[in-house]
């Protein structure tokens, strides 16, 4: 297969042959604040007519996504599946009542409840990254898949879990020549694992605010793209109502 649409055209100019190549993972990470989220939901613009899409959203509510991935006019034919609501939900939701019913002081029929509730997790336990990587792996080709953003299971899980669910996710990627987009918060996490995420990753782009004078410029780095360290790159970007991330000017690394 040839290759893949990022969702930008002009950073698929200066990757290979015009694209991504089918298999690929790329890891976009960036300061808040920088347009990853934004980035990841123009990815999804870039599919195939036979492409199937998944839109993974740990911050968002799928309403959100939706409105917009509309307000810029790029294809709703996706499928979303809303993670920031299910753990509200099945997790914050609870806590929340717990902590209600400590500081009021639990009734008998309160501390029954709970009781029912504890024992009907312990029958169907809440593992959010398991559920992805299942679902990802489930996935049959040609797809695309975006986890917006890797931030909350480094934060409810640990670095080596998420890293073993990384790996199988390229895998299934790679074997079955789907493409994924990751986005992670650059700098939040410690370093070691970061740098296992970076290998892991094919394509690893950065986004960044930098302070010049008074005011932000903001600049996306092609950090790698392996087997070919020839295509790394500067570019400066804006963020327009109409077109997303557009880049402006490009410059190769040495």
């Amino acid at each position: 297969m040839a290759s893949l649409s990022i969702g930008i055209p002009k950073v698929d100019r200066i990757l290979i042959d015009g694209g991504v190549p089918a298999g690929f993972t790329i890891l976009v990470k960036g300061a808040p604040g920088a347009g990853m989220d934004l980035f990841a939901k123009q990815f999804t613009s870039g599919a195939e007519t036979l492409e199937s899409v998944l839109y993974i959203s740990t911050d968002e509510r799928l309403e959100d996504v939706i409105r917009v991935i509309k307000q810029y006019g790029w294809s709703t034919n996706l499928d979303i599946l809303d993670i920031a609501s299910s753990y509200f939900d099945r997790v914050l939701a609870r806590e929340l009542e717990i902590s209600k019913l400590k500081r009021d002081g639990l009734t008998v029929s309160d501390l029954l409840r709970l009781i029912d509730a504890s024992r009907s997790e312990e029958r169907e336990e809440t593992n959010f990254l398991r559920d992805v990587s299942y679902t990802i792996s489930d996935m049959s080709p040609p797809f695309r898949v975006v986890v917006d953003s890797l931030d909350f299971f480094l934060e409810n899980y640990s670095p080596s879990k998420v890293i073993s669910a990384m790996r199988t996710i390229k895998a299934h990627t790679y074997y079955n020549k789907g493409l994924a987009l990751i986005t992670l918060t650059a700098d939040m996490h410690d370093r070691k694992t970061e740098n296992a995420l970076d290998a892991i990753a094919d394509i690893v782009i950065e986004m960044n605010l930098i302070t010049v004078g008074t005011e932000y410029e903001t600049r996306l780095i092609i950090r790698k793209v392996r087997n070919y360290p020839g295509k790394a790159a500067i570019m400066t970007y804006s963020i327009t109502t109409e077109k997303g991330i557009t880049p402006e000017v490009i410059s190769r690394v040495a």
